[in-house]
């Protein structure tokens, strides 16, 4: 809209808005609260260049001060009208602005519907009206000049253990709004004594398995950590360097957990963290002990096929340490989602080793992952280390595999090889 036809728009159309957030029907509030951020773009639109001072206060009011509709909106009876308000703040933030924003009811409102007693762990409101809470507030911390300190303790305080399905949505809420790229965030908000400082204890201490038994805890807890700390790397946060050594210590926690999918999601983090913190810190602080774990783990030696000494049977292992064939995978998966072209000489001949070791262990599962992680150092080694060493073992694997599975993908990555060299 141009600015005289905002300005119609307002004149015909605030009437209308009074009377539908006050409708008995709650699909009328609803939809309007779903529409809410449009007709808010709208009106700020008839302030034009020179906004009459008035007439902004005047639509500011209507919009977020005491008794607007959005006010109402966020006390209705129906949830689905509540989250629709709590949605409508960010696209309220972008129109109207931080400080117009921070002035207003909606973050009390925000800060009330997300509230939990910390005494007895108790929330009023449904779960989805604080995941989406967290989730706005998130989202709203990207408004220009939008003060972090009204928004971080309803954000920390969302982080509560008391009804683990609501933090993991939380946390999922979190990540998404910490991801989202169409709203970056400054990450120096996360430092120890800023608003959202205190996040980084919770995050920490929530990967302890002892305090989070639900492993989904651990794992998005240890997402959101990187996430966090690569994205204060990349602002390059003062703070930053004594918390490396925790981030390292996490990693290799998780990657050592005794449920697959946290080292699943801990093997999803390594990327960021080698784009962060430089490929030899990843190694040096989340793989090297794995590594070492592997070959002084008592049945070394019986995963190698010539191996002089075998014991018998494996140990038995408690139901909460991990197999070794286990750590074999993780090491291998960590290995084959860091290789690039950026990986220097000297890093693609000491992985070739240790995979070319891979491929010969007895457990089929570990010679898979090693096979793939190999496909990809292949794609990106000099010729002479192809034709040395990688290629000889992803062939032999293709034509000798017990392994119906791993000599077929072998044959997959060997005809990718030979397409790539022109064969």
């Amino acid at each position: 809209l141009d600015t005289d036809s905002a300005k119609m728009c307002w004149v015909f159309t605030n009437a209308f808005v009074l009377e539908a957030i006050n409708d008995d029907s709650w699909r009328v509030r609803h939809a309007l609260m779903k529409g809410y951020g449009t007709i808010a773009t709208s009106y700020v639109k008839s302030f034009g260049a020179e906004a009459d001072p008035e007439h902004k206060t005047q639509v500011e009011k209507f919009l977020v001060m005491e008794g607007a509709p959005i006010e109402k909106a966020f006390d209705d009876m129906e949830t689905e009208v509540r989250v629709a308000a709590v949605k409508a703040s960010t696209v309220l933030g972008d129109a109207l602005g931080g400080s117009v924003l921070a002035k207003s009811v909606v973050i009390p409102c925000m800060a009330m519907l997300g509230e939990v007693n910390v005494q007895t762990g108790v929330a009023a409101e449904a779960p989805t009206v604080r995941i989406a809470v967290t989730q706005g507030l998130i989202d709203l911390l990207a408004v220009e000049e939008m003060p972090s300190d009204l928004l971080g303790p309803t954000i920390t305080s969302s982080l509560h253990t008391g009804d683990e399905p609501v933090l993991i949505g939380v946390m999922r809420a979190l990540e998404k709004g910490m991801l989202n790229k169409d709203r970056p965030l400054d990450f120096n908000v996360f430092g120890p004594e800023q608003p959202l400082g205190p996040l980084l204890e919770k995050l920490i201490e929530f990967q302890s398995a002892e305090i989070a038994d639900d492993w989904r805890i651990r794992k998005i807890s240890m997402t959101l950590f990187s996430i966090m700390m690569a994205g204060c790397k990349f602002a390059e946060a003062a703070w930053l360097e004594p918390f490396q050594d925790q981030l390292g210590a996490s990693m290799r926690v998780a990657l050592g957990d005794y449920i697959a999918q946290v080292r699943v999601g801990a093997i999803e983090c390594l990327p960021r963290l080698s784009a962060a913190f430089g490929l030899e810190w990843v190694k040096s602080n989340c793989l090297a002990e794995l590594r070492k774990d592997i070959e002084s783990d008592p049945f070394y030696q019986f995963h190698l096929k010539d191996a002089m000494e075998k014991p018998a049977v494996e140990r038995e292992r408690g139901s909460k340490e991990v197999a070794l064939h286990s750590k074999w995978i993780t090491y291998f998966a960590s290995l084959r989602v860091l290789i690039s072209e950026q990986i220097d000489s000297e890093t693609a001949a000491e992985w070739s080793d240790v995979l070319c070791t891979g491929v010969e262990v007895t457990t089929p599962n570990v010679r898979f992952n090693a096979m793939l992680a190999m496909g990809e150092l292949a794609k990106v080694a000099d010729d002479d280390l192809l034709q040395s060493k990688l290629k000889p073992a992803i062939t032999t694997m293709a034509n000798e595999d017990v392994d119906d599975d791993c000599k077929y993908f072998a044959k997959q990555q060997l005809a990718e090889i030979n397409s790539n060299q022109g064969y």
